[in-house]
């Protein structure tokens, strides 16, 4: 907005609510009659509600801001909110830049090293990237091992149902109600047969050997 300095003073003192109003006033009172330029009007505000050992923690923590586990948009907010008590540090965009790069997470940090911008919108536009990217692969990730749980799970099933079928057949029930033997196994005892037939020939062959011996 193109506005004269009394206009722009105007315009912030309208804005004032409660307390503020009041110390407005009695600041008036204080300039008196000379002219109350804009730089004179922050200045007093400042003084009031922004106090010295205000701006030096506010200073200290942008120096110490850091992501997180914040997203880069809201640590893009916090970094501009804090950057206003500090503007001399971030007056050129390269420094502003810098400033920023150094915060942000470590895993955006090593892929923009490798390219690195020209501006702080350009980096701040490849941070969102990278992190968009990161969470894509994080969900595809979770897909896959949901995935891979699921077949795990289906093949102890079938494991299962088939070691079930080897357990021995209990007796089943005819049309009419009646309980049903279970059934016989003929080839057993064709084998058993078999067995005695062989043995019984041995026996009866020996007894003739000692008959004519005798």
């Amino acid at each position: 907005m193109s506005c004269t300095d009394e206009e722009k003073v105007e315009l912030a003192a309208y804005h004032l609510r409660d307390q503020a109003v009041t110390w407005w006033d009695m600041q008036k009172t204080i300039f008196g009659e000379q002219h109350i330029t804009w730089l004179m009007f922050r200045d007093a505000f400042e003084r009031q509600y922004f106090p010295a050992t205000f701006c030096l923690a506010r200073r200290q923590e942008f120096l110490n801001l850091k992501q997180g586990d914040c997203s880069v948009l809201e640590y893009n907010a916090e970094f501009s909110r804090l950057a206003e008590f500090y503007p001399q540090l971030v007056a050129q965009d390269y420094d502003r830049m810098h400033q920023f790069t150094k915060g942000l997470a470590a895993y955006i940090r090593i892929r923009i090293s490798g390219f690195p911008g020209s501006s702080y919108q350009e980096v701040l536009d490849r941070a969102l990237f990278i992190e968009m990217t990161q969470q894509q692969i994080t969900q595809e990730k979770g897909q896959d091992k949901q995935s891979s749980q699921k077949r795990g799970n289906k093949g102890q099933s079938s494991q299962t149902t088939t070691g079930g079928s080897s357990r021995p057949q209990k007796a089943g029930r005819t049309s009419d109600g009646a309980s049903r033997p279970p059934q016989h196994d003929w080839k057993k005892d064709r084998i058993g047969s078999r067995w005695h037939e062989s043995r019984d020939c041995t026996l009866k062959a020996q007894l003739e050997a000692t008959k004519a011996t005798s």
